[in-house]
């Protein structure tokens, strides 16, 4: 039988995991690097539906499968998250350009674009990412 001594001892302990646990989760969530890190910058005007390449120098460090989606905002409350897709970069070192639409509604003026989205090797937690974000400038089409 388990005295009360013992008890105490491992309710203490039990108590004391229960609350250390979700700490150390974070702490490695923090601590750990992202899986993917990246950087793009586009120099020039766009207009809504236009179609621009945008040159990324991207680091992938991990070959667990992903998800990614395109995030939007900008002037006018803009906001706008495509649907996630399949991530397929291959792991390292390399610079893409990246056939990007610039969405249809975007208003005038400044506009931003993020990928985000997540890692997950088997048995582990998610890695989130986000790449960017891009800055673009908006203007109207021209009249046909």
């Amino acid at each position: 039988m388990i005295s009360v001594h013992y008890a105490a001892i491992f309710g203490g302990v039990f108590a004391m995991a229960s609350a250390v646990s979700p700490g150390y989760q974070a702490m490695i969530k923090l601590s750990t690097p992202p899986p993917i890190t990246g950087s793009a910058q586009y120099l020039e005007p766009v207009t809504p539906g236009q179609v621009v390449k945008v040159a990324w120098s991207i680091k992938k460090d991990t070959s667990c499968p992903g998800y990614l989606a395109r995030a939007w905002a900008g002037d006018g409350g803009f906001i706008l998250t495509e649907p996630l897709r399949v991530a397929t970069l291959p792991v390292g070192t390399a610079d893409y350009n990246v056939q990007t639409v610039i969405p249809e509604f975007a208003q005038s003026g400044a506009l931003e674009m993020s990928i985000v989205g997540f890692y997950q090797c088997e048995g582990q937690h998610r890695q989130p990412f986000k790449l960017g974000p891009v800055d673009f400038t908006v203007t109207e089409k021209e009249a046909e």
